[in-house]
Parts: C-alpha cells; structure tokens; sequence
C-alpha cells in the first residue's frame, strides 16, 4: 500500500496505481485477461467435493470417477522457489474467455506437470530427516508407506492424475500395486499392497497353525523335521514362529515332549497327547464348518 500512497500523493490516476501495484506484487504476470497469456498458467487441483459443496457453485470442476474428489482449476500469478501466487478459475473467468471445462482440463493436463513435478518419497525417509537421523538408522526399516506431493509441496495431491506416476513407482519398487489415501490436498499416501496383504496372510496363517501343528503330530517329532515335513506339503513356516508355538502348546498341555539323546546331537521330540487330540478334533469340526460358510459367500461374490 506504500506504492500505492506514493502514486495517490503524486496525483496519478488509479490506472496507473493498478498498474503500478501489479508489477510491484507480480512483476511476471500481465494482468490483462487473454486466452493466449492465460493457458499456459491454468493448473488442476483435487478437494473433497463434500467439503467445498458451496465453492463448487462457482467453480468449474469435474468428478473423480470412483472418488468423492473433485478437480478443479487454478491460475498461477506467480511461482517461485519459495511461494506460489494463484487464484481459482471461475465460472465468470471461462465465460469471459469463451472456453468450456474440457478445454481447462486440456490446458492444466498440459501444464500441471510441467509446473509442478511429482516427489514420491517414503514416510520413514522424511521423519528420518525431520529427526534428523542418520540413513544408517533407518536403513533396515521397511518402506510401507509413501507420501506423493510436488516438488513445491502445494496442490501435491493433484499428481494422482499424472499418467504413468503411479505405475513407474510400482516398476521401481517392484510391487503389484498401491492403496492411495488422500491426506490433504496436499499429498496422497500410498501403502504398499504387498505389504498389507502379506501382513493379513500372515495373520490368517497365525490362526491356523495350531490346527496344522497338531495334525503332524501324531508321531513323535523335531522341530526342524516339522518344518521340512510342512513345506513337503505346501505349508511354510519359519523356526522363531515354530519353535514358540511348540513350547506354548506344551505349556497348555496339548503337546508332550522328550529329549533324544542317544544320536549324535540332541534333539527334541513333540507328539500330541490325548487331551490335543480332542481339542484337534474340535478344531478340525469348526474349520469344516467355518470353511463351508466361507466358500458359500465367496461363490455369492
């Protein structure tokens, strides 16, 4: 407002102070309104339709098919390292340049990425650095969950609709594939499918291996044999998860065991006793009957 307080004292017309505002605030931009100036600045944006139900009366926007967001439109005054200068494209704006919609998509398609690239990095890597741990601490932690943003940090979320980022991402890290949860308007996280499937295999597995167990120990048993035994017949199981599971089943009185030491190394033989046997059986009922339930709604999907 000082310039603008010069130019008043100094008798200019309000043209003129305008004029001398703009090229104050936003020295690139010229503030006259003309298609050819105006597309090469027009980017998309994502919000939540819900949330912006009023603003959405205003604005040119289209649905995200299969979402409840919304990609609407802005205009770039300025952008630099350190800030961004934009405002909404409206209603009146594309009436009074005589495009439609599509036509805005077209522009921002173009332009958004070229603008604004994408960064794709995992959380572990920025806490890493907020903390500002070492990358030897973090090194061995495995990389579940990426943010997706803009190299600007600004509109990130937008960079879902670039074509092909999500899929090189899935090349790069070897995965099938990605579960993307918006955050903000500013960034996606994305979750690696792989490891969410494997950690609910792995709990459904949990739940079964004491039924798995039980049935292989109808004779008398070593842990290492066990687990030779179950891989022969497609079950895979490691010795920290074998070796516990042997000691509680003992504990609760479902497994015996004795030591055999008359061979050259001393090993430890589990078999099943009368009371795993009926409590075997009664888990064997129940998944039979948990397993018919099961395939009857699977067949109904």
């Amino acid at each position: 407002m000082n310039v603008a307080k010069i130019c008043y004292w100094t008798s200019e017309s309000v043209d003129e102070i305008v004029d001398v505002i703009n090229r104050s605030l936003f020295p690139k931009f010229d503030c006259k309104i003309n298609l050819e100036k105006l597309k090469d600045r027009i980017v998309y944006t994502l919000v939540n339709a819900d949330s912006n139900k009023s603003r959405l009366k205003t604005i040119p926007y289209r649905l995200l098919k299969g979402t409840d967001l919304a990609i609407t439109y802005k205009l770039i005054i300025d952008i630099d390292f350190n800030a961004t200068a934009s405002s909404d494209v409206t209603n009146a704006l594309i009436e009074h340049l005589g495009v439609t919609e599509n036509d805005l998509y077209t522009f921002a398609t173009k332009n958004t990425r070229k603008l604004y690239a994408p960064s794709i990095m995992s959380l572990t890597d920025i806490v890493s650095k907020i903390d500002n741990q070492s990358q030897e601490d973090v090194s061995n932690t495995t990389e579940t969950i990426f943010v997706l943003t803009n190299f600007k940090k600004h509109f990130g979320a937008s960079c879902i609709l670039y074509p092909d980022v999500l899929k090189n991402f899935c090349k790069e890290k070897n995965i099938d594939g990605v579960y993307m949860i918006p955050s903000s308007v500013h960034e996606f996280l994305l979750m690696n499918c792989d490891e969410i499937v494997s950690g609910l295999i792995l709990e459904f597995r949990r739940g079964t291996l004491i039924m798995v167990v039980l049935a292989q120990l109808n004779k008398p048993m070593y842990g290492y044999s066990l687990i030779k035994e179950l891989e022969g017949k497609g079950i895979s199981i490691e010795g920290n998860t074998l070796y516990p599971l042997l000691r509680r089943l003992e504990s609760q009185g479902l497994l015996k065991s004795e030591w055999e030491t008359e061979a050259t190394k001393p090993r430890k033989y589990y078999i099943i006793t009368e009371d795993g046997k009926l409590v075997y059986k009664k888990i064997k009922e129940h998944w039979k009957k948990f397993s018919q339930s099961i395939n009857a709604l699977m067949e109904v999907e």
